[in-house]
């Protein structure tokens, strides 16, 4: 989605649907060139957009890299426990249900046991019953 910045504001993201609303006029708006967020590690550092720069008389999207504080990075690795912890029950609760229906299948199969004598394969006689006409 293309984004705007309204340049006797500095406001921005603005979509096409404020320069509408605005009534100035879309001379007011410039479009923003949008740009990759840059690579960084997820465990010590946040990124997030900040304000457009003006680059070569060009609007471009800016990033910004801060390191996480130890605040933030417990509660990230908090999650991740929590995110584990859950893995782990899901894969015992998978490992319980296999073992439950292994169980019933034995079950069933003690209490009524396939037949085992041979089955009958011979061609049997089909009789036809018409009525009188």
């Amino acid at each position: 989605m293309t984004t705007y910045i309204k340049l006797s504001t500095k406001e921005y993201p603005r979509y096409i649907g404020d320069i509408m609303l605005d009534g100035i006029g879309p001379t007011d708006f410039a479009t923003v060139m949008p740009t990759e967020r840059p690579d960084y590690n997820i465990e010590t550092h946040k990124c997030y957009e900040d304000a457009p720069t003006l680059q070569d008389e060009i609007w471009v999207q800016t990033w910004r890299i801060d390191e996480i504080s130890d605040q933030e990075r417990e509660a990230h690795q908090q999650l991740i426990n929590i995110q584990q912890q859950r893995e782990n029950l899901r894969k015992q609760k998978e490992e319980e249900m296999l073992q439950r229906a292994e169980e019933f299948r034995s079950q069933e199969t003690e209490a009524n046991p396939p037949p085992t004598k041979d089955i009958n394969l011979e061609p049997i006689e089909i009789i036809y019953v018409t009525r009188p006409s």
